[in-house]
């Protein structure tokens, strides 16, 4: 079974529609990308999407079937760092990272904390007004007035 297609490995895989959406990542030039295929059952022509040098059922097959990562914990560890980079430089908040308060009143600008949780305020009809960011010392904090830091 191969562990990477042209130096890809795959990294996550969802099924949706009868499409097959396969993540995969280059650990050397750290590149990613999302390859679409169609279910090998569903038998409509690949409108487009897979474009290598096997034929779509192949390619379909050898995506799903895969180990993630190629079977290594060191490119999953190199995968997730990657991650948690760019998500800081595109500033998501997640749990485990730390944030800076950058603006508003209650808490001071500049105070830190290590994200435990998120919550929300909702009016009656169930709408998402605010989204909070809960710190592992309690403090609930504004998402849009904090800001991901390394």
């Amino acid at each position: 079974m191969r562990k990477d297609i042209d130096g890809f490995v795959k990294v996550s895989r969802d099924y949706s529609a009868r499409i097959w959406f396969v993540s995969l990542w280059n650990p050397e030039t750290k590149e990613h990308k999302t390859v679409a295929c169609e279910d090998t059952e569903y038998d409509r022509p690949t409108m487009g999407m897979v474009s290598s040098e096997y034929d779509a059922r192949t390619r379909m097959w050898m995506l799903t079937s895969m180990p993630f990562f190629g079977g290594s914990t060191e490119v999953k560890r190199a995968y997730e760092e990657w991650r948690y980079r760019q998500n800081v430089k595109a500033n998501h908040i997640m749990e485990g990272m730390t944030i800076e308060v950058v603006k508003g009143r209650k808490y001071p600008i500049g105070t830190r904390g290590v994200v435990k949780g998120f919550s929300s305020f909702c009016d009656q009809y169930g709408r998402e007004h605010t989204r909070y960011v809960v710190t592992t010392d309690g403090k609930r904090i504004p998402q849009q007035n904090c800001r991901a830091i390394a």
